[in-house]
């Protein structure tokens, strides 16, 4: 689905019109689109996405769009896709051995039997868009015990698709003021015809991406839960705080190890260990924090000339307003730094009956894109 709302064939997508304005972009998307290029496989010299932060006094660009618009490629071509992303997980997987079955989100959507009896659930890579239906499926997986590993991120966007399958509808940011199903009764039940609406991370959805049902307990923004991390101001390490096995080398000092956006999850410092708080809805003492990467949700312009910017504030005004429904400078400077979250939830301990609840581990990995 994320493949899908970057697929830029026939011109517009879920984030540019025809005539390459943002607000006009296409909420609803066909599947009987050719793939644009670059999702199968990346062409050769194309850069990664992932790039070092610009030099102090020198303009913010992107390599990769630089490259897209050199050779004729869509400007968002190595955003999503196998080639970038999940590829590079299952040759790793199948190289040390393992034995390994992929679906699609489709089969996720629509044919959740084939989870009865498969081992770890594990997702990659610039995963942003799902349906509910998604999400129920993998709750019900870690309800029986099945364990759930994401090593991707920016877990954001709720979509829904057509009963066949053949189309995706999300609204985005124009989803309470242009979304059919956003003020109807049923607007918050069901991701079909009568679905949801379209952000799992916006408050008219009553439901956070990281509340019980227990499927990621991260997200890419919302209530200060979510921090969504541009890969050009990317600190980059990912800094331990609770490490239970001893590293079989140091880290290397110029280690980029996260990058691009990154998922969050509110949390407090307690003598220098993090711990989870009971903001996004979940039990505290379910998630282990294991480590975190400075992020920040603003795109900064120092007016350089030449810079060339991804969303400047557009993504800060929008988190202020989710977290406060008011974009205040006083908003803005609350939810503009933050981390994203390397988190394990445990699995349930025994509750006040003495009886365990069965559901399994799940790992949150916080970053899009590995850089190292």
């Amino acid at each position: 689905m994320t493949w899908q709302a970057y697929n830029a064939w026939g011109g517009s997508n879920h984030y540019e019109g025809i005539d390459g304005e943002a607000n006009l972009f296409s909420p609803v998307l066909s599947y009987h689109r050719p793939q644009q290029a670059g999702t199968a496989w990346l062409p050769e010299g194309a850069p990664r996405i992932p790039s070092p932060p610009p030099a102090p006094g020198t303009h913010t660009h992107y390599p990769v769009l630089d490259w897209a618009y050199a050779h004729g490629y869509p400007k968002y071509f190595a955003a999503s896709g196998w080639a970038t992303y999940e590829r590079h997980l299952v040759r790793w997987l199948e190289t040390e051995g393992y034995d390994v079955d992929v679906i699609t989100q489709h089969d996720l959507h629509f044919r959740p039997e084939l989870l009865e009896h498969c081992g770890p659930l594990v997702f990659t890579g610039h995963d942003e868009y799902w349906t509910r239906e998604m999400r129920e499926h993998v709750d019900a997986f870690v309800d029986c015990g099945g364990q759930v590993a994401r090593l991707g991120g920016n877990f954001i966007w709720q979509v829904r698709l057509s009963d066949d399958g053949s189309q995706q509808e999300c609204w985005k940011y124009r989803a309470l003021e242009e979304d059919p199903v956003a003020r109807t009764p049923t607007g918050s039940t069901s991701s079909r015809s009568r679905g949801t609406r379209t952000s799992s991370a916006t408050r008219p959805l009553r439901r956070s991406a990281c509340r019980a049902p227990r499927l990621l307990f991260v997200t890419g923004r919302a209530d200060a839960e979510g921090i969504r991390r541009l890969h050009d101001l990317s600190a980059g390490p990912l800094v331990a705080r609770r490490n239970r096995r001893p590293l079989r080398r140091p880290p290397r000092r110029d280690s980029r190890a996260v990058c691009y956006e990154l998922d969050g999850l509110d949390y407090t410092m307690q003598h220098g260990l993090p711990y989870a708080t009971d903001r996004n809805g979940i039990d505290p003492g379910s998630v282990e924090i294991v480590a975190l990467a400075p992020a920040t949700n603003l795109e900064e312009d120092h007016g350089i000339p030449g810079s060339q910017l991804y969303v400047a504030d557009g993504d800060l005004g929008m988190i202020a307003l989710t977290y406060a429904d008011e974009d205040s400078p006083a908003v803005r400077d609350t939810v503009r730094y933050g981390c994203g979250v390397l988190s394990e939830y445990l699995p349930a301990r025994a509750g006040h009956d003495g009886r365990k609840r069965g559901v399994g581990e799940r790992l949150a990995a916080a970053t899009s894109k590995w850089n190292r």
